[in-house]
């Protein structure tokens, strides 16, 4: 989870880094904690309760865009199950009070939690440790999920070497959550990237001045600090975002080379040692009936140089975020999605994808790599890949990125369980709130508590995957309206959820903490320790439990197997709603501080998803018609205002400037890419076989069409002459007309 902020003049809410005091040292002594919530060993009678596998249906026949195309988790006889989980947050390695080193909070070592044993609650921690009860209570309080949120700082504590230890602790936890018929999430989680900021591996690097305004600030939890390269700039925060976090982002993205012996790591870069630590956890746990799947990444955040760090989502969504999950989705599985194997030398392909000199990301995230990343020593099957947009999907409660579903015979991954894992929080996170709100008469934005519900059902049925919300939340006081709206919502959606959280602390061992996130009241200090909760907030597990759950055992309620009654509602209509919001927000009439509101508003949503006509998911007005939702292919440009915009059947739209062209021919084979004329009085559209179609001033210079292809076509570049290049999926290039050949990838 991030807490977010409104910061300075401009008033931008982005997702800031939850600070904490410095941090230190040892494991705290392990004995029972005191007061509610003591652990206590589990009966030797108790009947282990059986769980079933599940899997992800991908419904057939169903018209794309409805409510019943979306796929579903079920139980082997096909029936939908829904789960009702929460959040172990206490199993992260947090920044903490006191802390020095990169020395946990709680200890790794499972020998300490054995017997009922739990390390004592001291409040220095934002959490209380992840006992042995803490299942017990969970399965009485009436969930049967958990996602445990797991660090890459304690799974790779350094370079190539993942530790046994840690994996030992996460099986310990494992089997008490099966002992008590609870399935877990393996959630490699991060916050800010990493407690490590201020004392990055890169630490020798001059440090850069602070800017004016920059409030010293550091990470929450995530990376070790070997994996932390900020390259000098400041750990403070500006306009909201910690300018190392920013930079540390963008190393990870560009898959940075760690110095270093390689390990166990299946390659050298920052996202090749942490598919490894993912690798690791499928070694340990593929074919454990508790554990649901594994979630790629927390609150994914982009990653920026820049003096103001923002960046377009759409781009980071399109050239860093999706290729990066589809490659843990191949390490984790096998799959090949019709792609070559990267070589052990350069597993993320990077090599071959500098050599293909792409300036525009195609539209299938699928093609983005030009290989697959070699499979991991363990395979899972069976088990759920989890995969989430950008954290800052949480402020406008739609997911930046892409239209989809890709074209036919190129989805997002081959894997058949996979899941879409956004995090909804309605009035918590979003934009509305953050900005200061809206008057209860004015204008509303989200809409509705069901709109990212909906939204999240269109996002999950382009990639194929099922549905499973694996945050939400709100402060207590708020949930006659807030909690209460997310609950109905989920309801009509007939969608699993993970409630954030279960225990928390007041984040200091003296004082009162009246608005803990938890399912339990934080625990009230007393001699200086505390206990591991406090009382069950009965009214809000009342809420939380008020909707029908089926874990896949026994026989499901008839409510639960109902087709959801909320209709997804596509991104344009979503990115519509909130440009529609902002204008109204802005009108001549509105009062004063709604229309200040606006201005900030737009400055904000210009700099992270562009004006509306650059939203890649809209036809502006001024096109000559619309095209399906999902269907796009490529833009070219056309002079100075000027536009084509190409599906995958051929269709092309001239937007501005640009002028109509006829398009009439005919392939079997869909259409992906478009390349203008260097005059900008025509363009080729270029499809999977090879086959090129020239129109208006561009001339044909040949083709791959009915020639045999190793892998299909994928793109299509011009030449500043009057040539172009054809690419294949696997980084072979082919010249045409003046197109200088200057090899290939292949």
């Amino acid at each position: 989870m991030r807490i977010l902020t409104v910061v300075g003049a401009a008033t931008f809410a982005v997702l800031l880094m939850v600070s904490a005091p410095p941090a230190t040292a040892a494991d705290g002594p392990v004995a029972p904690s005191a007061g509610a919530g003591a652990p206590g060993p589990v009966p030797s009678n108790r009947v282990v309760p059986s769980l079933p596998p599940l899997h992800v249906v991908h419904p057939v026949g169903a018209a794309p865009g409805s409510t019943a195309a979306v796929p579903y988790l079920a139980d082997p006889a096909g029936q939908r199950v829904i789960l009702r989980g929460v959040a172990a947050s206490g199993f992260e390695d947090q920044a903490y009070t006191g802390a020095t080193g990169t020395t946990p909070h709680y200890t790794i070592d499972p020998a300490a939690y054995t017997g009922g044993a739990c390390p004592v609650n001291d409040g220095l921690s934002p959490d209380p440790p992840v006992c042995q009860d803490d299942f017990t209570q969970m399965q009485a309080d009436g969930f049967n999920l958990v996602r445990l949120t797991i660090n890459w700082s304690e799974l790779e504590p350094t370079p190539g070497t993942y530790s046994t230890m840690f994996l030992d602790r996460i099986a310990q936890v494992v089997g008490w959550a099966a002992q008590d018929g609870i399935r877990v999430i393996l959630d490699m989680h991060q916050d800010n990237y990493s407690r490590f900021l201020t004392s990055p591996a890169d630490a020798s690097v001059p440090q850069q001045p602070a800017p004016s305004g920059c409030t010293p600030s550091n990470g929450q939890d995530g990376a070790p600090a070997w994996a932390v390269f900020t390259d000098g700039k400041p750990s403070c925060t500006l306009d909201g975002v910690n300018l190392a976090e920013a930079q540390a982002f963008l190393n990870f993205w560009e898959n940075k080379t760690v110095p270093g012996p390689q390990g166990e790591a299946p390659g050298t870069g920052l996202q090749d040692h942490y598919i490894g630590a993912l690798e690791a956890l499928a070694t340990r746990f593929a074919g454990n009936p508790a554990v649901l799947g594994y979630e790629v990444m927390n609150e994914p955040q982009p990653g920026t140089s820049a003096a103001l760090p923002f960046t377009n989502l759409y781009d980071f969504s399109d050239q860093q975020l999706l290729p990066f999950t589809e490659r843990a989705i191949e390490a984790l599985t096998g799959v090949r999605d019709d792609k070559p194997t990267c070589p052990s030398s350069d597993p993320s392909g990077t090599a071959a994808e500098a050599a293909l000199g792409r300036t525009v990301v195609p539209q299938v995230p699928s093609e983005v790599d030009p290989c697959a990343y070699p499979p991991g020593p363990t395979l899972i099957n069976g088990q759920m890949v989890l995969f989430e947009p950008t954290g800052y999907t949480n402020l406008v409660d739609f997911a930046p990125q892409r239209s989809l579903p890709a074209p036919p015979g190129h989805p997002f991954s081959q894997y058949p369980d996979l899941v879409f894992s956004p995090h909804i929080y309605t009035h918590v996170f979003t934009l509305d709130t953050e900005l200061g709100g809206t008057s209860p008469s004015g204008p509303q934005y989200p809409p509705s508590y069901t709109f990212g519900y909906a939204t999240a059902e269109s996002e999950a049925a382009a990639f194929g995957a099922a549905l499973l919300v694996t945050e939400f939340g709100d402060p207590p006081a708020r949930d006659g309206t807030i909690l209460a709206g997310m609950v109905a919502a989920q309801r009509q959606a007939e969608v699993g959820t993970v409630f954030w959280t279960w225990k928390e602390n007041c984040g200091a061992p003296t004082g009162p903490c009246p608005n803990g996130w938890g399912v339990y009241s934080p625990p009230v200090p007393s001699g200086g320790t505390l206990a591991q909760n406090g009382p069950l907030d009965t009214a809000r597990l009342a809420l939380l439990t008020s909707n029908p759950t089926f874990d896949g055992s026994g026989t499901p309620p008839p409510s639960t197997q109902a087709t959801p009654s909320l209709a997804p509602v596509a991104e344009p209509q979503a990115r519509a709603q909130l440009d529609a919001y902002i204008t109204a927000l802005g009108a001549p009439t509105a009062p004063a501080a709604d229309r200040a509101l606006a201005g900030e508003f737009t400055a904000l949503v210009g700099i992270l998803l562009g004006p509306p006509s650059a939203d890649p998911n809209l036809v502006p007005t001024s096109c000559s018609q619309a095209l399906p939702s999902g269907s796009v292919v490529g833009t070219a440009p056309s002079g100075a205002t000027g536009y084509w915009i190409a599906d995958q059947t051929g269709q092309v739209v001239a937007c501005g400037s640009a002028p109509a062209v006829a398009t009439a021919f005919t392939t079997s084979h869909p259409i992906v890419g478009i390349a203008a004329d260097p005059t900008g009085g025509g363009y080729w559209l270029v499809a999977s076989d090879g086959g090129v179609f020239a129109f208006g001033d561009a001339p044909f210079s040949g083709s791959m069409g009915g020639r045999p292809l190793n892998r299909p076509i994928v793109g299509i570049a011009a030449d500043p002459t009057d040539g172009y290049w054809l690419v294949a999926s696997d980084g072979g290039v082919f010249a045409f007309g003046d197109a200088p050949f200057s090899g290939s990838a292949a």
